[in-house]
This record gives structure tokens, sequence and C-alpha cells, in this order.
């Protein structure tokens, strides 16, 4: 068992802490399998993860602000054209489809001071590289509001498009910067 303040350690899917009052909360791992069990957590991580689930807790409109900052911003890139859907979290994967197009929204975004973050095969399967946005309570609407105008400003006539075909593809790989 475990004592009231505690952090548990049970498999890969997360960490519980008892909180004391008849509630559990439990924080997701990034691991992904239940048959891998962690090792001890060091005192870092347990005072992060006592001070995360604190500002959960007791601050529920930063959950709120966050969740509204990426819908904001995944109906933003809807509009204007990007298949970017908003999934329930702060995470907004803009789909891209091609690998070389995927490195070069990302080189056009990381030059005009957004990052995101490629996520290239093996990490999805071929076909679907994506970028990921993230987004933090933080975030007020003027700064979401220029990352959508870059966003908007690095388009090209070719993408982004609706539906993927190997004549656009090729031409994207023409007009992209090496990377």
């Amino acid at each position: 068992g475990y004592r009231h303040g505690h952090v548990q350690q049970i498999f890969c899917r997360g960490w519980w802490l008892h909180r004391g009052r008849g509630q559990d909360h439990r924080l997701h791992s990034p691991c992904g399998t239940t048959s891998h069990v962690l090792g001890k957590p060091s005192p870092s991580v347990i005072a992060t993860v006592r001070k995360a689930l604190e500002l959960i807790i007791n601050e529920p409109e930063r959950r709120q602000k966050v969740l509204d900052n990426a819908r904001f911003m995944a109906k933003g890139l809807q509009e204007l054209g990007y298949d970017a859907r908003f999934h329930g979290t702060a995470i907004v994967p803009v789909y891209c489809g091609d690998e070389l197009l995927t490195l070069g929204l990302f080189n056009k975004l990381f030059h005009e001071g957004v990052y995101v973050n490629p996520v290239l095969s093996p990490a999805v399967p071929k076909g679907k590289e994506l970028l990921r946005t993230s987004y933090m309570a933080i975030h007020d609407e003027a700064t979401l509001v220029r990352a959508l105008e870059i966003f908007k400003k690095v388009r090209t006539p070719y993408f982004p498009y609706s539906t993927h075909n190997s004549r656009q593809i090729e031409t994207l790989h023409e007009t992209l910067p090496v990377v």
C-alpha cells in the first residue's frame, strides 16, 4: 500500500498520488506499456508531480485556458487549409503526409520564429508525417494570432492541399528549401 501524500510506483501507465480526500489523481507516462515497471522516482520528479497536481486541482482555469488555446489554433489552422484537428489536448498535430514536406515546413516556420516538432517515420507510418504544435496556458491571443499569420505566410500554392497526390508532392519537393 501507500501512505497519505506519497507517490506510488505502478505499471508504466503513470503515477498515482494519494491526496487523502478519497481521490487519486493520475499522470500519464509516455512509456505506453504495462509490462515494464518504473524505478523509484527521484525527489525532483516527486516534487514536480506534486506541484503539477496541485495546479491541476487548485487552478482548473489553467487547464481550460490551454485547451481553449489549442482549440483556437486548430480552428485557425483549419481555416488556413491545414489538416489540424483538435483532439482535446494541448497538442494539435498538423498533418503533412510527406517527410520532405514536413521538414521543409518545419524549417520555414523555424526561420520565421515558430517552433514545432517534426514527427517522421518510424514514429508515425510513412505518409502520415506531421508537425506537432503544442500550446500553453500562458500563450496570449496576440501570440497565437501571430503564429497563425506565420503559418499563413509559409503556405505555398501547393500546400496545404486537400488531397495527397504524387504530382503535388513532386512539385512541393521542387519548391521546398534544402534542410
